[in-house]
């Protein structure tokens, strides 16, 4: 997945909240989660 799709996702569920401390928090939580997926 590019890092994009994570912008996207998580666009996507934050998008009525538009908080972008809660935005940035998932987009750190989804990019972890991408480096351990591809270690």
């Amino acid at each position: 997945m590019k890092i994009f799709d994570f912008q996207l996702i998580c666009s996507k569920i934050f998008s009525s909240i538009k908080l972008k401390l809660t935005y940035l928090m998932c987009l750190k939580k989804l990019l972890h989660f991408k480096q351990k997926m591809s270690d």
